[in-house]
């Protein structure tokens, strides 16, 4: 009786680690930060996206620009988003909500594009005016 026990006390500690790895990638349950660049109209803009979990997929976030060395002309704004940082797809999806600070002339844009947990890094399209690309590396 007592080695059936013991059995069934290392078979639960073997099976543990193998069910919290089958559930694959996930986001922090705390705030995280990225940072890069982007393409717009005004060139290439300093960027760093600050995202919150809200929900199962579902994310805040602030995105703070400002000027680059090659572009010091571009001056700094934020505003709120909202939408999809999805660690099972690797997909984001983030749409403009409001304005933080908003520089004379300057529209909010959306984003898209995937991501990839283990190497913190994400990449995709800004949706808006001039727009082309956007690249960040997670920082926290």
């Amino acid at each position: 009786m007592r080695a059936l026990a013991a059995a069934l006390v290392v078979v639960t500690f073997v099976l543990v680690p193998a069910l919290a790895l089958a559930k694959g990638p996930t986001l922090p349950p705390n705030e995280s930060v990225w940072q890069g660049r982007y393409v717009c109209a005004q060139g290439v803009t300093g960027l760093t996206l600050t995202v919150r979990p809200v929900g199962a997929d579902r994310v805040s976030a602030t995105f703070s620009f400002y000027a680059v060395p090659e572009n010091p002309d571009v001056p700094s704004g934020s505003y709120t988003m909202t939408g999809l940082l999805s660690a099972t797809s690797e997909v984001v999806q983030l749409v403009p909500e409001r304005w933080v600070q908003q520089p004379r002339g300057y529209v909010m844009v959306a984003m898209s594009g995937t991501f990839d947990v283990a190497q913190g890094v994400m990449r995709g399209r800004v949706d808006g005016p001039g727009c082309t690309e956007f690249q960040l590396r997670r920082m926290r």
